[in-house]
């Protein structure tokens, strides 16, 4: 008879607590904004196309093929999708628990689950996304050097998911620093550091010759290095307090989440007492994400991710020991559960037939994101246009495209580089857009007054006024359909 410790039980019981009662709610939840992007971004793929070349996108090229590998798998819906992140998400717990274990310490990996699930924000805004799979890929290579028997092998291991990180996100080189650290332990340690560096060329290399087969390599350093410094220079960026912003996160309100990172760094002291590697590793994982935290300086909930995740590990090292290490989650459970962007109770309520999928869906309705919204309109394309026919959704949302099964005659899908960078990027993209309606003209062009954010403060509507030749265009060729207080919809004469 298998005897569990009482050290271990409460420990053990809210972890797989925490697991189902989160489980519907990263299964069931809808895709939202980047997720959307994606999804349009991998139906390009699955046609023939490229990202980049045939749908404007910044983020990197392996995402967007996982999402189309998944769809062509699973199915052109969002369930393939959250079933696909599900996974890499339980797997990511699975080895911070064994990461956590390998100190010596049963407890510390058990505490570290539950700490990852309350204090990173795996949310539908954050999960499913180029962050969340960057942050579960730093957790992996931690695992891989620390546990890898083989140096070489370890090295060349985690060096190709290092090559993956960085298709998902240039800031993910910062992930490096774990292999500095690891090759400190070595006595070749340039060699190690070569290896690291040679595994972390494949992955890059065969994307790019991908992208190359398909005539991307210009819109790929355009739209994913181009725009991103720009967006991430002097003026494209939200700068704020810098201490405020990196101790405590501009969405943190809870007392809990304010320690936070001040308890990893004692943790890290601390867990060098007994495992010295392991504290080394999971802190330059967790600096890593902070670091890039600032460099992106955007401070978007997804970006707190690869910085929020490894901590936990550390955080847990600080609280191990200590008889109230169950205080910190008490008050944590009050944001968590408060939060409306946790539908835990709600998602086991429609996995369980008590609401159906439209309710469940109009639930993501938030101040700045109304799913039931942007479910309206793209019923009201529907029955506006034919079943195939083009349309053009100026917007910031690429949401109507995918809920009424359309595309754009345009890479443009989305009107976010229409409006932000450069004058000289402007100008071009604009008349690039111009060139597409022009040649293909949509069957109904649509407007919209509601997506407002904090990366576009107005809505589209006024920044479609002031779009001098998209309007002699609509003018000329389309007649008013439709104006309400959400949308305006032009028809093709």
């Amino acid at each position: 008879m298998v005897r569990i410790s009482h050290s271990l039980l409460l420990p053990g019981l809210m972890a797989l607590g925490l697991i189902g009662l989160f489980l519907p709610f990263w299964l069931f939840m809808p895709l939202l904004f980047d997720q959307q992007m994606y999804m349009y971004v991998a139906k390009a793929i699955l046609a023939g196309g490229a990202p980049y070349v045939d749908a404007w996108e910044q983020k990197g090229p392996l995402l967007h093929v996982i999402y189309a590998s998944v769809m062509a798998m699973g199915g052109v819906h969002e369930f393939s999708i959250r079933l696909f992140d599900t996974a890499l998400t339980l797997g990511a717990l699975m080895l911070i628990f064994l990461l956590a274990r390998s100190s010596g310490q049963p407890r510390l990996g058990l505490i570290a689950v539950i700490l990852a699930m309350l204090f990173t924000p795996l949310t539908g805004a954050s999960m499913a996304q180029a962050d969340s799979w960057s942050a579960y890929t730093g957790i992996a290579i931690a695992f891989i050097l620390l546990s890898g028997s083989n140096p070489t092998r370890s090295a060349f291991a985690a060096g190709v998911l290092q090559g993956a990180c960085l298709m998902f996100k240039p800031t993910t080189a910062l992930f490096g620093l774990a292999a500095l650290v690891r090759a400190r332990y070595e006595q070749d340690w340039l060699h190690f550091l070569l290896i690291y560096a040679a595994g972390a060329s494949i992955i890059p290399v065969l994307v790019l010759l991908w992208l190359a087969s398909h005539g991307a390599l210009d819109a790929f350093w355009q739209d994913f290095i181009v725009f991103n410094i720009s967006q991430h220079g002097a003026d494209g960026i939200n700068k704020s307090a810098f201490f405020l912003e990196t101790l405590s996160f501009p969405y943190i309100n809870s007392i809990a989440r304010m320690v936070y990172l001040p308890l990893a760094v004692f943790g890290w002291w601390k867990l060098r007492k007994s495992s010295n590697r392991l504290a080394d590793m999971t802190g330059a994982i967790t600096l890593a994400g902070l670091i890039a935290y600032e460099v992106q300086g955007l401070y978007a909930i997804s970006h707190a991710v690869p910085v929020l995740l490894p901590a936990s590990l550390l955080v847990a090292a600080a609280i191990n020991v200590q008889p109230i290490w169950a205080l910190l989650l008490i008050f944590q459970l009050p944001h968590v559960f408060g939060s409306s962007g946790y539908k835990t109770f709600d998602s086991w309520r429609y996995a369980l037939g008590h609401i159906d999928r439209t309710t469940y869906v109009s639930l993501y309705d938030f101040p700045n994101y109304k799913v039931a919204t942007l479910i309206k309109l793209a019923e009201r394309i529907k029955i506006l246009s034919p079943e195939n026919s083009p349309i053009y959704v100026y917007s910031f949302e690429p949401s109507p495209y995918i809920y009424a099964n359309r595309s754009a005659p345009t890479r443009y899908f989305v009107n976010y580089p229409l409006n932000k960078g450069t004058a000289a990027q402007l100008e071009q993209t604009r008349i690039a857009l111009m060139h597409d309606l022009e040649a293909r003209p949509p069957y109904l062009i649509i407007v919209t007054k509601f997506d407002v954010n904090n990366l576009q403060p107005v809505p589209s509507y006024q920044h479609y006024l002031k779009f001098n030749s998209l309007n002699t265009f609509v003018e000329q060729r389309y007649t008013l359909a439709e104006d309400t207080a959400e949308w305006v919809i032009y028809k093709q004469r």
